[in-house]
């Protein structure tokens, strides 16, 4: 059937002959040449790279939380920290508490859970503290080499106040994931 128009006219381009003609066409190869792009690729300066820097290269921000800031020895922090900003986030390596003096005396550190958003690296871990001694959750770094500035950028969060009590001697057989001889 053919479409009508206003006015009741019909199209000239719903007839079959032109129909055919406009769907019909044909596929061929074709080579393009363009000019060859040069590129040159600098290395990252030895000078001034903290221990810290793990490869990250653009411009970021970086921020840690813990919660909660008040437990009993043995009790779950949950740290979260988001990289964010512009550059090749998949080259982006999370900070590691291990690596930045966390003392295992102090804490009980478990794996990272990594995830990434459109624009964001997030890390979840979970920390125990071992010891009433714990007042502050360590100040944590982060770094990256900025190219617009040319230079190595340290970003540090932290130390985070704690408070941690003790356990009543009714709690201590409670606990779960630290040994008796650590409480």
């Amino acid at each position: 059937s053919k479409s009508s128009r206003p006015g009741g006219f019909g199209s000239v381009f719903d007839d079959d002959f032109f129909a055919g003609f406009f769907e019909t066409y044909d596929t061929r190869p074709l080579t393009v040449e363009s000019q060859p792009l040069r590129i040159e690729v600098l290395p990252l300066p030895a000078e001034g790279k903290p221990s810290s820097f793990k490869g990250a290269v653009g411009e970021f921000q970086f921020d840690l939380s813990v919660s909660p800031q008040k437990v009993k020895v043995g009790d779950p922090l949950t740290v979260k920290m988001r990289v964010s900003g512009e550059g090749n986030l998949k080259s982006v390596v999370m900070p590691s508490l291990k690596e930045q003096g966390f003392k295992e005396d102090l804490f009980k550190i478990y794996e990272p859970q990594i995830k990434e958003e459109d624009t964001s690296k997030i890390l979840e871990q979970v920390v125990i503290p071992k010891s009433e001694k714990v007042k502050e959750f360590p100040a944590v770094r982060f770094s990256y080499f900025d190219v617009d500035q040319k230079k190595y950028v340290t970003k540090k969060q932290g130390p985070i106040s704690l408070v941690v009590d003790k356990l009543d001697v009714s709690e201590k057989m409670h606990v779960v994931g630290l040994k008796p001889d650590s409480l």
